[in-house]
C-alpha cells in the first residue's frame, strides 16, 4: 500500500471492518483535540432474553431481569485430598539473591 493511500485511510472518520460472516461493520470515530488516551463508553440497547439462546434453553435458571450483575453468593468449595499424599514442596517464585541471603540468615538465628 503506498505512503499516500495509508495516509488517507488513517485520516478517515470511518473504518469499515469485514466480520467473520461476511457482513461489513462500518467503525465512526471522533478524533479529540490533542493527544487524549482514553476509553469512552456508549449505551447500547437492551438486549431481549429471548434473543439469548443459553437463556431460552434454560429459563429457570436465569432471573427474569438481566439488566446487571448477578447478586452475589457464597459458593460451597472443597478440596478432595488424598490419604498419604505428600503435598506439594515449591516455592511459588524464585528469590532474588538478596532476599535468599536474608532468608538464609533469618533460618540460622533459628
Amino acid at each position: 500500500m503506498s505512503e499516500r493511500k495509508h495516509a488517507q485511510l488513517r485520516n478517515k472518520s470511518w473504518k469499515p471492518i469485514k466480520l467473520s460472516n461476511g457482513e461489513i461493520l462500518d467503525v465512526h470515530r471522533e478524533r479529540p483535540e490533542g493527544n487524549l488516551k482514553q476509553l469512552k463508553t456508549m449505551k447500547v440497547d437492551e438486549q431481549k432474553l429471548k434473543g439469548i439462546p443459553v437463556v431460552h434453553d434454560f429459563p429457570s435458571v436465569f432471573p427474569k431481569d438481566l439488566s446487571g450483575l448477578p447478586p452475589s453468593h457464597e459458593v460451597e468449595f472443597h478440596i478432595d485430598l488424598i490419604p498419604e499424599a505428600m503435598p506439594v514442596a515449591k516455592s511459588s517464585h524464585q528469590l532474588a539473591p538478596t532476599e535468599l541471603q536474608e532468608l538464609s540468615n533469618q533460618l540460622k538465628e533459628l
